[in-house]
């Protein structure tokens, strides 16, 4: 008769959280252990807080370890390139090839995460970018692009959100003085003699100078005028960037 006491059995050691890394050190999973061998049975340790942790968690959480720092980031590029982010999509790009160099060249692929986003490996890859000449705001913008990132997985409960992972890093910008061209030197451009410059360089100034009589217009937002634009001695757009309207009146 195959006896329900005949069959084989599995012990399990419920033990700590501290312990569960090391069960041997515990006395009382020996004694299971040694009962558990005399039988020919088997013993799992187990941490049964750790294991009600774990079944609160929706699917999403406990895939956390399966999320890798450049296919993430190139989803998030490919969102902002849909919403013509382009500036964005620039910093993005710039911030994960330099990241893809500091970890190696290559790999980058492979790198959890979890990995990426300590104190200790932010603060590597700051030392990363001082030691090849990176400004402080360069160093700023790639870390608060990092640290955009990380928002995002924190947002999507990928990874848990610590409020002072960034604070031994440099997220700050120096404030520089705007260099821009003195009176005298916009009125030697005003009135330059065109037939006297390359066609490229003619084509490079009226630009500048349509841009500057425009009350400093964007090149992008130049770029994107359209005929229509233009109504009753006013030019009327919406900025680029920012969306805002603005109307240019013409003499």
């Amino acid at each position: 008769f195959n006896l329900l006491t005949l069959k084989p059995m599995i012990y399990i050691a419920n033990m700590s959280d501290e312990e569960i890394a090391e069960p041997e050190n515990n006395p009382y999973y020996q004694k299971v252990k040694e009962l558990a061998d005399s039988e020919h049975n088997q013993v799992v340790p187990v941490c049964a807080k750790i294991e009600e942790e774990l079944s609160g968690l929706d699917k999403e959480e406990k895939n956390v370890e399966m999320v890798h720092l450049s296919p993430y980031m190139k989803s998030v590029i490919e969102r902002l390139t849909a919403d013509k982010k382009r500036p964005a999509v620039h910093t993005y790009n710039a911030t994960l090839n330099s990241f893809t160099k500091f970890f190696g060249g290559q790999g980058t692929e492979e790198m959890l995460v979890t990995d990426v986003f300590t104190a200790g490996k932010l603060k590597e890859y700051e030392a990363w970018l001082r030691s090849r000449n990176a400004s402080w705001n360069t160093v700023s913008t790639y870390m608060r692009v990092l640290k955009a990132v990380y928002n995002r997985l924190v947002e999507a409960k990928r990874l848990t959100y610590d409020a002072r992972l960034f604070d031994s890093v440099y997220t700050k910008v120096e404030a520089q003085s705007k260099r821009s061209l003195t009176e005298e030197q916009m009125n030697t451009l005003l009135h330059t003699d065109f037939e006297k410059l390359p066609e490229d360089v003619q084509n490079v100034l009226a630009y500048f100078l349509l841009m500057f009589l425009f009350r400093g217009m964007p090149f992008i937002d130049m770029a994107y005028l359209r005929k229509q634009d233009l109504k009753e001695h006013c030019i009327t757009y919406c900025r680029h960037k920012t969306g805002k309207k603005m109307v240019v009146r013409i003499p």
